[in-house]
């Protein structure tokens, strides 16, 4: 029995203990850590820390915590302007261990842990020049030792298909299958579809290709939908990636609506999935549009995703009702709402969706922000949310961070967390897809809303 196994046992008897006699008892979510990691300054190049937010910035191995930072370059213009900096949690505090002193990029740089102590960094170095503001780019991963993260990493290079042009706009994806030391990446290439690049356990890039955008009907041309900021899952052999999708409003009234008053002629309608059974043996397969709310202009956002050990894949979205800039023309008799939701798909197909929380006209008066997953021990599986509230009927007024427990037909009810300084939007928490163990312990890194510039750390004890 692995260090990880025995971990996740003894929590999960902590736990159970507590609800043996009865009725399950209220989750606790007690606040053991809340800290500063780094300052940010902004890049001016359209990224930020956290804009690959469907990877993970931050890693454990045993004991030692690592934490992947955005720096800006100075006096370099953007938009490759931004460089990593490997981070460790130390006594005192967050420290440099490592940062690339050779390379530019626009993105930040995701990693993946494994049991072993290797450290495994997605980064997507510019090629040309420095004073050119935009050049292709080159995905490649890192190989750092947790024993020894000062050491210079090894450079490994990812399959792609031949004709592959990548740019510093990379939407890309990064994670790993812990227990059997896989990796996947998926990399954009403009409008042409996601890249996808695969190493199995033995260090072989043995599986590689590309899953195209579809194209939708529309007054014009035919449009295509790019499906990014993807999150990406390994399981048991099995690969699952859940993004965001963009596309131009398809409808020409409203496309004209939006061009009289200088309304951006955007979307985000489409939540899109694809997966392969056997990534090694099989394709990654077709987008499949796992929720559209096309029609109605609304818009959606991948928050996060997980794979279960049944093999079903999780996935956390948050949904606006309607695009309200066109609401007085368009949908003038539609509730402006906003949700958190959760859904669970088996075989590419959505069985089972809830609310976590919802609200708006007519609701109550909470706006729902961002959510994440956490894996608890024995396979829980909680939802760590943000939300905020204005106005009378607001029981706790402002920015507040909660977490629930996801029981698979339904949801219990949440826990507040008292946090000094409540978390916003793009946070992230460690998962297994990026190599951390099951948990009673809640650990992510973000923004707070109420300091700016910051990236925090916080650590969340969950307990009945």
């Amino acid at each position: 029995m692995s260090v990880r196994d025995m971990i996740a046992m003894l929590s999960l008897v902590t736990l159970i203990g507590s609800a043996v006699s009865g009725s399950p008892q209220p989750l606790v979510a007690t606040v053991e850590i809340e800290e500063l990691v780094y300052t940010w300054v902004d890049s001016e190049n359209g990224s930020s820390p956290q804009w690959t937010y469907g990877s993970i910035i931050l890693g454990r191995v045993g004991e030692d915590l690592f934490f992947s930072a955005t720096e800006t370059i100075p006096d370099q213009i953007p938009l490759e302007n931004c460089r990593w900096v490997l981070m460790q949690r130390t006594d005192d505090g967050w420290v440099e261990v490592q940062r690339d002193a050779v390379n530019r990029t626009r993105e930040p740089s995701p990693i993946c842990a494994f049991e072993d102590g290797r450290i495994f960094m997605s980064i997507n170095p510019a090629q040309g020049p420095p004073e050119e503001h935009s050049t292709p780019a080159h995905p490649r991963i890192l190989q750092f030792s947790a024993a020894d993260p000062t050491a210079p990493p090894e450079t490994l290079e990812p399959a792609f298909v031949d004709d592959a042009a990548f740019s510093n706009h990379s939407y890309r994806g990064f994670g790993c299958d812990p227990e059997r030391e896989e990796l996947l990446l998926v990399n954009v290439e403009n409008y042409r579809g996601q890249h996808y690049s695969f190493r199995d356990g033995d260090g072989e890039w043995s599986s590689y290709g590309v899953v195209p955008f579809p194209e939708h009907d529309s007054f014009k041309d035919p449009m295509v939908m790019r499906y990014l900021y993807p999150q990406v899952a390994l399981r048991d052999g099995a690969a699952h990636v859940f993004t965001k999708g963009g596309i131009e409003d398809t409808d020409e009234a409203r496309h004209r609506y939006r061009k009289a008053r200088n309304i951006k002629d955007s979307l985000r309608p489409s939540l899109g999935y694809c997966w392969s059974p056997d990534i090694a043996n099989e394709p990654l397969g077709e987008w499949v549009a796992m929720v559209d709310v096309m029609e109605q202009a609304g818009e959606v956002w991948n928050c996060d995703l997980f794979v279960d050990a049944a093999g079903d894949a999780h996935i956390l979205w948050w949904e606006a009702s309607i695009d309200a800039r066109l609401r007085p023309e368009f949908f003038a008799d539609v509730p402006l709402t906003r949700a958190i939701k959760h859904g669970s798909v088996r075989g590419g197909e959505l069985v089972f969706s809830e609310t976590l929380v919802e609200g708006g006209e007519g609701m109550p008066p909470v706006r729902p922000v961002w959510a994440q997953f956490h894996v608890g021990p024995g396979g829980r599986l909680f939802a760590y949310y943000s939300q905020t509230c204005a106005g009378e009927g607001c029981e706790h007024p402002g920015w507040s961070n909660w977490v629930v427990e996801l029981t698979g037909e339904g949801h219990a009810q949440p826990a507040l967390v008292e946090l000094e300084h409540p978390m916003g939007t793009l946070f992230m928490t460690a998962k297994p897809n990026g190599g951390m163990a099951p948990s009673d312990t809640i650990e992510l890194v973000g923004r707070p809303v109420d300091v700016p510039m910051t990236i925090n750390y916080i650590a969340v004890k969950l307990s009945q």
